[in-house]
């Protein structure tokens, strides 16, 4: 399932008509991190962090909700 997520984010990623859903997906801040050897900064690192904690966060929520409902004799 992870697998199938990174690979249909990075398709929708290298689509430049849906880029108001891009910028929400983790895959679009990947390689902020190599800004950290340019002399002019990384300015996009900030967001990106923020939309993974975000994505951790709705991920978390989301297996919490469905653990929980579970039933633990099934």
């Amino acid at each position: 399932m992870a697998i199938g997520f990174v690979v249909l984010a990075s398709v929708v990623n290298g689509q430049g008509a849906l880029h108001a859903v891009a910028v929400a997906l983790p895959v679009h801040y990947w390689q902020n991190w190599t800004g950290l050897f340019d002399p002019a900064g990384a300015s996009g690192m900030g967001l990106g962090a923020v939309v993974q904690v975000a994505t951790v966060g709705v991920c978390t929520l989301a297996c919490w909700v469905i653990l929980h409902r579970r039933d633990p004799a099934a």
